[in-house]
């Protein structure tokens, strides 16, 4: 990087940035007050600075590139599910309410990528989350609510992907506006 170039980050390497540390701060949090058993609360730990490990790096990529590589964010969508899956199976399985950074992570790529690969993005934390609890599916597990958190995922998934549609349509319709208003005043001075 030249030394007279300017960081610029996008509003969503910010949202990203403080989503993520918030994350690591708060299962940090939740792992200082919570009794779990030492190799869980070790094995959290370390999933934890892995994930802020893999996190950095991508920033400091993202950083090289100067932002300029949106798509970047969706070569973290493996990796975060991964550990999505990994911390919910070490803090109690279907039971655990880390699953609920499924729906998170997947409202934030919906939001961000729009309705195709919102819809990618919902299936493979689906099938995620489907797989992790079905290791659990036991006599004292309602199969209900894994229906219900699924649904939720879905339904929050889907909002998320038809506003960020909404959204750049109202966006792309405002420019063309603008675009149109512009053009008009070049033909005003003109005549």
């Amino acid at each position: 990087m030249y030394k007279n170039e300017k960081l610029v980050f996008s509003q969503i390497d910010i949202i990203y940035f403080l989503i993520r540390t918030a994350g690591v701060v708060g299962t940090l949090i939740w792992l200082v007050g919570s009794q779990v058993s030492t190799k869980t609360f070790y094995v959290v730990y370390g999933l934890m600075f892995i994930f802020f490990a893999y996190s950095i790096v991508f920033y400091l990529i993202n950083i090289r590139l100067s932002g300029q590589f949106k798509s970047l964010y969706i070569y973290l969508l493996i990796p975060d599910l991964i550990f999505i899956t990994l911390i919910t199976n070490y803090t109690g399985g279907s039971q655990s309410y880390f699953f609920i950074a499924y729906y998170l992570l997947v409202v934030l790529h919906s939001f961000y990528y729009g309705f195709p690969i919102g819809i990618g993005v919902i299936a493979l934390a689906t099938l995620f989350d489907f797989t992790n609890s079905y290791v659990y599916f036991t006599g004292d597990y309602y199969w209900g609510n894994g229906v219900m958190r699924l649904g939720f995922l879905w339904i929050l998934g889907i909002s998320a992907a038809l506003f960020a549609e909404y959204e750049s349509s109202r966006k792309k319709e405002a420019e063309d506006k603008n675009w149109q208003l512009t053009h008009r005043e070049e033909e005003l001075e003109r005549s």
